[in-house]
């Protein structure tokens, strides 16, 4: 008998630590899926409030934006240099072809007040070319080009003259730009070069342009 009273309450000892165990399992799992459901209502809720059209918060903008930026290689320096050597050089060569040329009145004339500016007097088949550069500090400069012929008063009517502003550093790079089209004005032959009269700005007023060889 008392075999087996032993037996009863070994096999009720058993099933009540069964069922203690059980009911804790219980009670942790809804816990953990309580706390889960929290995680993901704080990620969806932080999506939502970022702005779908601002390209800070589309991974593949920042990644294209960011590649951009090791691509800039070009030292903005060399390219101002570049620039400013190219122009130096055409100026060179419409020089040089001045000063071969053997047609009367070609050649290159220097403002001798400043030195700042030069005419440059070219003829093509049976027309003056004629350009005009003066520089206005290191680094900008103007230039004005037109065409005509000299009569026989020694003077040259023009009405086709474009003037450009020559900056060689905007924005870490050089720049042309137009100021103006059709000007109009004249050179007039002197004993020893040439006097300029602009209609549209009279920036060569009072200045005279020698001439320096042909």
């Amino acid at each position: 008998m008392r075999d087996n009273m032993k037996k009863l309450l070994v096999l009720l000892l058993c099933v009540a630590l069964v069922f203690a165990f059980t009911s804790c399992g219980s009670k942790d799992e809804p816990q953990q899926e309580e706390q889960e459901d929290t995680i993901h209502e704080e990620i969806v809720d932080d999506s939502e409030d970022l702005d779908p059209n601002d390209p800070a918060n589309d991974p593949v903008e920042q990644t294209e934006e960011e590649e951009g930026e090791e691509e800039e290689v070009t030292e903005p320096e060399e390219t101002v240099i570049e620039f400013r050597e190219d122009k130096e050089e055409d100026l060179a060569t419409l020089q040089e072809t001045a000063e071969n040329s053997t047609e009367p009145h070609t050649g290159t004339y220097i403002e001798i007040v400043a030195g700042r500016g030069i005419i440059i007097v070219n003829k093509f088949t049976d027309v003056y070319s004629v350009v005009v550069n003066w520089s206005d500090s290191a680094y900008e400069s103007y230039e004005w080009t037109f065409t005509g012929n000299f009569d026989s008063d020694g003077v040259l009517e023009y009405s086709d003259c474009l003037k450009k502003d020559i900056v060689y550093e905007v924005e870490e790079e050089g720049e042309v730009s137009v100021v103006y089209k059709n000007g109009t004005g004249r050179l007039r032959l002197t004993g020893e070069g040439l006097i300029w009269e602009d209609d549209m700005e009279h920036v060569a007023d009072d200045a005279d342009f020698v001439f320096s060889g042909m």
